[in-house]
């Protein structure tokens, strides 16, 4: 875990409507997708810190969503602390990628899929919304089970609480999932970033595991129901 500023060089409104920062910061706290940062802005009296999920990453930094309830301009800076453990990782030997967006859509696929297209990766998504500038490349799809066996690679991004409903959405064969590389990005409460207070706990087969220290990316096969 690092800790560095970083400067909002601007805001925009994202066609989705919602408006999106684009950020520059120190090179130690450059994210990879599905990685999150913790933003606070020096001076405030915000209680906690913000996890800010990359939506495209350049050389400079990265852009995200802007927080609700944050009152952040451009020029403003951002005390950082991140990245947190682990975002996804895709093989580079799969070029068939299924993304699936189990609830609202946060953005935080956007990084993955410019990843992927980097790759000349095939991409399908399915997604109850998904933002109206997706690239072209990008295949969007409204039935899961037929692209399954199509795709060697699946990642998805969940609130925890829907970890049930997403798991009913999978196929399974024997209690594996298919595609076997499949990767889920579970949102939950981020509040310290250190596993003191334990709030970001995510259930597993066995145990619980720490957001904030092993996630927020977990494989698949490792959640609990």
């Amino acid at each position: 875990m690092r800790r560095g500023l970083a400067i909002i060089e601007s805001i925009s409104l994202h066609p989705c409507g919602t408006p999106v920062m684009q950020l520059s910061c120190p090179r130690g706290l450059m994210l990879g997708p599905g990685q999150a940062v913790l933003a606070h802005q020096p001076g405030s009296q915000e209680p906690l810190r913000h996890p800010l999920f990359p939506v495209h990453v350049d050389d400079q930094g990265f852009s995200a969503h802007m927080p609700d309830g944050v009152e952040w301009a451009p020029g403003s800076r951002l005390d950082l602390w991140g990245p947190l453990a682990r975002g996804f990782q895709p093989p580079l030997a799969c070029s068939r990628w299924l993304l699936l967006c189990h609830g609202a859509w946060s953005g935080a696929l956007l990084s993955l899929i410019q990843l992927g297209l980097g790759r000349s990766c095939a991409i399908a998504l399915q997604a109850k919304d998904h933002p109206p500038d997706l690239p072209k490349e990008v295949e969007v799809i409204s039935d899961l089970p037929p692209a399954i066996p199509w795709a060697d690679y699946l990642a998805a991004e969940v609130a925890i609480d829907d970890l049930p409903a997403l798991h009913q959405a999978l196929p399974t064969s024997e209690g594996t999932v298919v595609p076997q590389v499949a990767e889920v990005l579970v949102h939950t409460t981020l509040p310290c970033g250190f596993g003191a207070c334990g709030a970001c706990a995510v259930p597993m087969h066995r145990g619980w595991r720490l957001a904030c220290l092993e996630g927020p990316v977990f494989d698949l096969k490792m959640l609990g129901w």
